[in-house]
């Protein structure tokens, strides 16, 4: 009459054990042996989202707010990781003020100025219902991806001041 409840007790044990092994919880000694899972840096994430936009042309299937939130995000995830700029906690109206107001290096002033029209014009479409041409959605997401390739730290190294613009060759 015993077995019943020793099997229950056993089968509580091994998913006990089983919880612990897919959440991950293991003992200190252990924890110091596992590798830490390294995250793409935050210009790679951007680069991925704006290649992604030019090749989908969601725009053209008429999401055009999806085009533009997801071209905001891009730019502003790479504001954050390189140049230090928290913009994803802010509005746009608190970024351009900050981007216009502080001196943040590698950003000049045609990139602060172009950047603040991109994001300005980005909230337009998600927030006001103003539309754009498609060729203005495809050169918006070419332009930030130049931006972001002229714009990645090198190697870690801080920004220089200086640095291209996109909107320069348009």
């Amino acid at each position: 009459q015993a077995w019943p409840w020793l099997a229950a007790i056993l089968a509580a044990i091994g998913l006990a054990a089983a919880l612990r092994r897919l959440r991950g919880i293991r003992n200190p000694s252990q924890a110091e042996e596992a590798p830490l899972e390294m995250q793409d840096p935050g210009h790679l994430v951007a680069l991925r989202m704006l290649k992604e936009l030019e090749r989908e042309e969601p725009w053209l299937q008429g999401r055009e707010k999806e085009t533009q939130a997801i071209l905001s995000e891009a730019l502003r995830l790479h504001l954050d990781s390189a140049f230090g700029v928290k913009s994803l906690e802010r509005t746009t109206t608190e970024l351009v003020r900050q981007l216009h107001h502080s001196t943040i290096s590698g950003l000049d002033a045609k990139n602060t100025a172009w950047l603040s029209d991109v994001l300005q014009r980005s909230d337009l479409v998600k927030f006001a219902k103003h539309s754009l041409p498609s060729d203005a959605h495809h050169r918006a997401v070419s332009d930030a991806l130049k931006w972001v390739e002229n714009t990645q730290p090198l190697d870690g190294a801080p920004q220089l001041d200086g640095a291209e613009s996109p909107h320069s060759n348009v």
